[in-house]
């Protein structure tokens, strides 16, 4: 018989008090919302004023202080912001920038998908 998680999982709560689970799930998602911030904050790397930008940096901050119920519909704003800010390099003629922001919003996508944040 293989070991798998259903195996483990038992052991583990046995080991682990409800108070020390708690713990580790409110860790978990306090990682999940730090996450969030950092990956948005490689998308706002740029010095300019554009309004898009300053939209990111204000989600980001929503992000960090938000309630953790709120990080689904902030995710999908978030994804919305990354189109934009795609958008606005693609019509500057910055196709440097473009990639850039396109590879950061593609692993703010597949974070925030596997986090559970996105559909």
């Amino acid at each position: 018989m293989r070991r798998g998680a259903r195996i483990l999982a038992p052991k583990s709560v046995e080991v682990f008090g409800s108070d020390q689970i708690r713990s580790v799930l409110i860790m978990t998602q306090q990682y999940i919302r730090g996450e969030l911030s950092l990956r948005l904050g490689a998308l706002s790397t740029k010095q300019e004023c554009d309004a898009v930008y300053v939209a990111l940096i204000d989600l980001r901050q929503r992000v960090e202080c938000a309630p953790l119920s709120a990080l689904p519909d902030l995710a999908a704003e978030a994804m919305d912001l990354v189109d934009a800010v795609c958008l606005a390099s693609l019509e500057k003629g910055d196709l440097a920038a473009f990639d850039r922001e396109c590879r950061d919003g593609a692993s703010l996508h597949v974070f925030a998908t596997c986090a559970g944040l996105l559909p």
